[in-house]
């Protein structure tokens, strides 16, 4: 995209995602996009992880080769936050989140 963030209309869209999941309540929440959002809207990315936080959510961010995966052939680097929600979040799941790496 042209890292417009929140200031073009496909920015917008994670407040509406962040709304559904305050009120539908899933037990796990899988959000992704380029890394480059950590790094350019480092404000934004740790309100997401907060706004999780403060909703009930034992959250990871990390990030992930796609290719690894088979998800795409070419390396495509992509930002991965998971939310779990605290009534069936296990310690031993988010350590497993643990072998991905963190962003740095």
């Amino acid at each position: 995209g042209k890292r417009k963030g929140t200031a073009d209309t496909r920015g917008k869209i994670i407040f509406e995602v962040l709304d559904y999941v305050a009120r539908a309540r899933p037990r796990l929440v899988l959000l992704e996009n380029v890394l480059g959002f950590a790094s350019h809207f480092p404000d934004l990315c740790k309100w997401v992880v907060t706004y999780l936080k403060d909703n009930g959510y034992c959250v990871a961010v990390r990030k992930l080769d796609s290719n690894k995966v088979g998800a795409v052939a070419q390396r495509r680097w992509r930002l991965y936050i998971i939310a779990v929600s605290r009534d069936v979040c296990r310690r031993q799941l988010m350590k497993s989140l643990c072998l991905f790496p963190s962003v740095p």
